[in-house]
């Protein structure tokens, strides 16, 4: 019986506390979006991708109407191989825009976390730290399970160490980098609940 549990949990074993009610210093959480202009070289690519999706669009409603729309190798799946390509071509193209964010954040000389899914961004990002030669840790589907907690460490109590370069999903749970005050979402995941858990 889950409410007899329930009661029994909450009167014998756990008291439930919020954190506005336990930890009433803390500042409200601020959540910014930023716009990122870019230019016409970056976009180039991306209207391109941009192009076939409505043209995969239009072969998707065609194939609906004949009962083929999920057919193998039909729109559907060519839809999503776009889509697929899509968020790709959008991490690409805003690889220098990210980088000059990155920059500007350095002049702030707070420790901070940055969030992307795709290698080639968090592989601009680091680019960017190397140049401005900051120390930094990366954690990324290539970082050995065993390798993880060393780096956490030097990126909490390593006062030089200024960012934490970190892949949504490798590095979106079970880390604590509480030395971080600012986290950017360089890229948006497919799916919110890594978001939210990153």
């Amino acid at each position: 019986n889950l409410e007899e549990l329930h009661t029994l949990c909450t009167t014998a074993f756990m008291k439930r506390r919020l954190k506005k009610d336990v930890l009433s210093q803390l500042p409200p959480k601020l959540r910014q979006q930023i716009y990122l202009q870019l230019g016409e070289k970056e976009m180039r690519p991306v209207k391109e991708v941009q192009r076939q999706l409505e043209a995969v669009k239009v072969a998707l409603e065609a194939a609906k109407a004949t009962g083929e729309a999920g057919a193998v190798g039909g729109p559907k799946m060519e839809e999503k191989r776009i889509l697929n390509d899509y968020y790709l071509k959008s991490a690409e193209a805003k690889i220098v825009s990210v980088q000059q964010y990155v920059r500007d954040l350095l002049e702030n000389d707070e420790k901070f976390l940055i969030f992307a899914h795709h290698k080639c961004l968090l592989d601009g990002i680091e680019q960017c730290l190397r140049k401005a030669q900051k120390k930094f840790i990366r954690i990324d589907g290539s970082t050995a399970a065993h390798e993880r907690q060393g780096l956490v460490h030097r990126f909490q109590e390593n006062p030089d160490c200024k960012a934490a370069v970190l892949s949504i999903r490798a590095a979106g749970q079970g880390l604590t980098l509480t030395a971080a005050h600012v986290v950017v979402m360089a890229e948006l995941s497919w799916t919110p609940g890594e978001m939210v858990q990153a």
